[in-house]
């Protein structure tokens, strides 16, 4: 007890921690984002979706679980919840589609995936993977290369860039927290856009290939073949051999003390990049100004004239004004419906307490009418007012019986043409052997007194249903039949005993 007590009640103390704490400001205005796959996309796209929720971390939910959902219910979430964009991967028969949308109502562009590859094919082909969990605490460093065109969806796709990643503050920014960079590469020569996905590693520079391992690596290198400490220093010269491959224009000096090994301030360090992964190659098909629809403001494929601009805006014009119609018309037959429910329900409890009435009042009803005050007219208006009835009753129905006699001889004058027999005017009165027929068919028997009821005899107790071999069968201490193998080993061992 001690142990499940102790248990509830560590996991409910964190529970309450965690609801407790309140997130700062400015992860609160941070841009938020769901990734999504819809429809059947295969494995291979359903892995890019993870990996690029990986891109997009700590602002993403990593572990959204969209089956069943729909574009319009992630929109309906994404207020309540902080979310601001929304990164759709659709697969076709044709290619991979990537759609990236503004909650809640847009603009959406629609890239079209050329090529792709995963990060773990990328990560497999570095000789040295840098993965480490902290690269994932903070949002990357977007970078835009060559997004400086005056084409309209240029603009807005490097707008729509901008908004997704967070941004980030220069005077309050902290190195350690710079772990990732993520580039979007637009290429003018075929309108493509290359995408890429790097981890941040800086490294010192100035100082010799020994002292470098001596300073960056934890482990003490191996000196068993040196004859002196200097030579392990000066052996490798001030240079070594990935610095000389270094980019000058990659040397920076650090403002803030940064997490790695021989990295000082004020000390020159060269800035290196790792890829991570995954690898995409875009192009931009079509940009729309609604939520994953709405007007087209560029396609690449499609181009139309005014005039088919036009006409194409005033049928979605007269469609949304049917919609809206529609659920107005919607929303009063229900409001309609509800009163006319609430009327009911008080109908229902009016006619429920007027049931309930006591019977003082009923007799003070009778009393007023005149009933109650004579006794012998209680007694004399029923006896007469039945007498009447029964009588009027009688002779009326004689008198139906004769006119449905006279209606059926006069059809079977009309229709056969002669005059009816004794037979046809028995049936048509109801009388005789048919009414007599049918009576003893439909008349159920009875059982009498002392019978057993009906369908006991078909029935069958539970002690015949065994047959008299059966309870007869030689059977173990637990009461279970013995095989017949098993019986004669016994006989057998009994006899040889006697």
């Amino acid at each position: 007890m001690g142990k499940k007590g102790r248990g509830k009640k560590g996991k409910t103390r964190r529970n309450n921690e965690a609801s407790k704490t309140l997130e700062p400001e400015e992860l609160k205005r941070a841009a938020h984002s769901f990734v999504v796959s819809r429809g059947r996309t295969g494995k291979y796209v359903s892995q890019l979706v993870m990996n690029f929720r990986k891109v997009m971390e700590p602002f993403t939910a990593s572990q959204l679980k969209t089956k069943g959902t729909t574009v319009r219910d992630l929109a309906s979430v994404a207020g309540p919840l902080g979310v601001t964009h929304l990164c759709l991967f659709t697969r076709s028969q044709i290619a991979t589609y990537m759609k990236l949308a503004k909650f809640p109502r847009g603009p959406t562009i629609t890239f079209r995936v050329l090529d792709y590859t995963l990060s773990r094919d990328v990560l497999h082909s570095l000789k040295r993977m840098v993965t480490y969990s902290k690269q994932f605490l903070h949002g990357p460093l977007l970078i835009l290369n060559n997004f400086s065109g005056a084409e309209q969806h240029l603009q807005l796709t490097a707008t729509m860039l901008q908004n997704m990643f967070p941004v980030l503050n220069v005077h309050k920014l902290k190195l350690n927290t710079l772990r990732r960079a993520v580039l979007f590469s637009y290429n003018s020569s075929d309108g493509t856009i290359d995408f890429r996905h790097y981890t941040v590693k800086v490294v010192p520079v100035g100082i010799s290939r020994g002292v470098k391992k001596l300073v960056t690596r934890p482990a003490v290198p191996n000196m068993g073949r040196l004859q002196d400490m200097a030579d392990f220093v000066v052996k490798a010269g001030y240079m070594s051999e990935s610095e000389g491959e270094d980019d000058p224009s990659s040397h920076v000096e650090l403002a803030q003390p940064v997490r790695s090994r021989g990295n000082m301030v004020n000390a020159r360090s060269a800035i290196r990049l790792i890829e991570l992964g995954p690898r995409l190659t875009l192009q931009v098909i079509k940009a729309q100004s609604g939520l994953v629809g709405g007007e087209v403001l560029f396609h690449q494929l499609v181009t139309k004239t005014e005039e088919e601009i036009e006409a194409t805006r005033l049928r979605r014009e007269q469609r949304e004004q049917l919609k809206a119609r529609r659920r107005a018309e919607q929303q009063s037959n229900v409001e309609r419906m509800k009163r006319a429910m609430a009327a009911a329900a008080a109908t229902n409890s009016g006619s429920s307490d007027s049931e309930g009435e006591p019977e003082e009042d009923a007799a003070a009803s009778d009393a007023e009418e005149g009933l109650g005050d004579d006794p012998a007219a209680e007694t004399a208006k029923p006896s007469t007012t039945g007498g009447d009835s029964e009588g009027s009753g009688t002779e009326e129905g004689d008198d139906d019986g004769e006119e449905d006699d006279d209606d059926d001889a006069e059809w079977y004058r009309k229709e056969v043409g002669q005059e009816p027999d004794e037979e046809f005017r028995s049936l048509a009165s109801g009388s005789g052997g048919a009414s007599r027929s049918v009576t003893k068919r439909y008349t159920k028997k009875r059982p009498g007194p002392g019978e057993p009821p009906r369908g006991a005899k078909r029935g069958r107790r539970e002690e015949d249903k065994t047959s008299a071999a059966e309870r007869w069968k030689p059977r173990n201490k637990r009461g279970r039949p013995i095989s017949g193998t098993k019986v004669r080993r016994k006989q057998t061992a009994g006899a040889g005993r006697r």
